[in-house]
């Protein structure tokens, strides 16, 4: 698409030509951004690409005192020579470790100049139902802006009350799920121009309900350090029950030494706030194992940071949730490694629903695993804790680990 980022720059206000040729040197101010108005957004967004000021996109539970620490990492970074006006994306990942993920106007655009190639929005509305303080939903907006859409946010909940025909809606597998479970939902998914899912991965079980309705559904992989996406997968082609993901235009694709995925792009970080050690500019090593199947074709396997170690033994959290799935039941159940001072970590299991079910998920770990993967503790709770983007919040169940009673295996 040719004159995408000339109608980004109408879309914010901006003339085109001052906005093209104007340096982007960071006058030592800093914008904290909220992102929950997209008037807002858009003052921030105009602000920030003509250079006038960096920003920060922050949660509702980012504090005073958080906004000090971040102010004091600033400063230090400017005193080390970088001037160029930046963006800051928080994330976590799965490691539940807060970092700040730093974009400028560069990365950003590029990201916005690989999606236009491949995807036509113009004629279409685009609802928004992730954070605009997240990449995800941030980076949704400002497709949309710069491909001239209509844009509408709304609650995933909502979205059922939408009979606007044809729109696109990123979305992340449980609000697929939750959706997928109501007629509403299904009617309202049938009714899109696209469906984009990601930010985890999608369970078979949810992958059949698409096929089966037919639902237009786009699988999307990428991270915060990618500026979004950077390869997608269809419906038509699966491998070992996952989406068979094809790398964009432009992208290049391979293992790294320890099997994880290495991502070759011109839309990458410029580094994380607070970290002085050089970043690969051309490369991402990722902390997610995939199997090639063909060159920048590959299946998604599991985070190589999700291993507990348990007195020496190395076990996969998510080896263990693949062989809950088999379970026929609406439980939902999170694995991971609560510290413990006999065996480092112990291998413990959260599940929906009541004490019960403790012994029919006991039962079928012992049928599919060796003795160390299965749990040794099992805790019963109302619902698993989620963050604004549907991926189950591990870190809070670590802190929160003491305040449930549970089950050893011992008991059963």
């Amino acid at each position: 698409m040719e004159g995408f980022l000339d109608q980004l720059y109408n879309s914010l206000g901006i003339d085109c030509e001052i906005a093209k040729w104007k340096e982007p040197v960071c006058g030592g101010q800093l914008l904290f951004v909220s992102a929950t108005d997209l008037g807002i957004l858009r003052k921030a967004m105009r602000i920030f690409y003509l250079g006038k000021s960096s920003v920060v996109f922050v949660p509702p539970e980012f504090s005073n005192e958080d906004k000090q620490v971040f102010i004091d990492e600033w400063i230090r970074r400017k005193k080390s020579g970088i001037e160029e006006t930046q963006i800051f994306f928080g994330t976590s990942g799965t490691s539940g470790q807060k970092k700040w993920v730093i974009h400028d106007r560069y990365s950003l655009t590029a990201a916005l100049k690989r999606y236009a190639m491949s995807f036509d929005d113009r004629d279409h509305s685009v609802i928004i139902t992730l954070p605009l303080y997240h990449v995800g939903g941030f980076m949704s907006w400002l497709r949309a802006m710069a491909q001239g859409c209509s844009i509408h946010c709304a609650s995933y909940r909502e979205l059922t009350n939408h009979r606007m025909k044809g729109p696109i809606v990123s979305l992340v597998p449980t609000q697929v799920n939750r959706l997928i479970d109501h007629r509403q939902g299904v009617a309202f998914l049938k009714r899109c121009h696209r469906v984009f899912i990601g930010g985890a991965a999608t369970p078979i079980e949810l992958i059949n309900q698409l096929r089966k309705y037919s639902i237009p559904a786009v699988f999307t992989y990428g991270m915060t350090e990618t500026a979004a996406m950077v390869a997608v997968a269809s419906l038509e082609e699966l491998s070992e029950g996952s989406p068979v993901y094809q790398a964009m235009d432009g992208i290049r694709t391979e293992h790294d030494d320890d099997g994880c995925l290495r991502i070759f792009s011109n839309h990458l970080f410029r580094g994380y706030l607070g970290d002085v050690s050089e970043i690969d500019e051309d490369s991402h090593k990722t902390n997610d194992k995939v199997s090639f199947l063909s060159e920048n074709r590959f299946i998604f396997k599991r985070r190589a940071d999700r291993i507990i170690n348990t007195g020496g033994r190395k076990v996969s959290a998510d080896k263990i949730e693949d062989v809950l799935k088999s379970i026929r039941s609406k439980r939902e159940v999170a694995v991971l490694g609560l510290p413990d001072s006999e065996w480092g970590e112990l291998v413990s299991c959260f599940f929906t629903g009541n004490e019960a079910g403790a012994r029919e998920i006991l039962q079928t770990c012992k049928k599919a695993l060796q003795s160390w993967e299965v749990p040794k503790r099992y805790y019963s709770v109302s619902s698993l804790p989620r963050t604004a983007l549907g991926k189950v919040d591990r870190n809070q169940l670590v802190q929160s680990a003491s305040q449930f009673p549970f089950a050893s295996t011992k008991d059963f």
